[in-house]
């Protein structure tokens, strides 16, 4: 069964349609948008989308929020890439990123921080688990520059 991504423009697109046409899909998981670790993350890719574009590499944000909440956040943030509204958790039970979390003696489930680098295929090439924010562009533009590309 083919997973149906609902997008942050309101349109629906299969996982492997996300990555037709492009040499790589940066896919990375995070909590909450609004949050402020979570824009730090969006921003930094943000920041990066042309050396992205130069590598033909797609950003694809994923977490758990609304459409409406993901159409405020990239608004706000002026993020040129989709995210992926996960509302049913399809896309975080496949990639296995919902984790037993505790905040403030609370224990709730939620989205561990994680990036996929996904081929034209949508198969996983290079996986970030418990991604620390400060770090997460650093790594990806290392290793996608450590790639062969045609």
């Amino acid at each position: 069964m083919s997973i149906q991504c609902q997008m942050s423009d309101g349109s629906q697109q299969s996982l492997q349609d996300l990555c037709q046409g492009y040499a790589a899909v940066v896919l990375y998981f995070y909590p909450k948008d609004m949050t402020s670790g979570c824009t730090l993350q969006a921003e930094a890719l943000r920041d990066a989308q042309d050396w992205f574009n130069e590598r033909n590499i797609r950003i694809v944000g994923v977490s758990r929020d609304s459409v409406k909440k993901h159409q405020r956040f990239v608004e706000k943030y002026r993020l040129p890439f989709d995210l992926v509204a996960d509302t049913d958790e399809q896309l975080c039970q496949k990639f296995g990123v919902m984790a037993e979390k505790s905040m403030f003696g609370k224990r709730y489930m939620g989205i561990v921080r994680s990036t996929f680098l996904l081929d034209a295929n949508a198969e996983i090439l290079q996986e970030w688990r418990q991604v620390k924010i400060d770090q997460h562009l650093s790594a990806l533009q290392s290793y996608i520059g450590e790639m062969k590309h045609e």
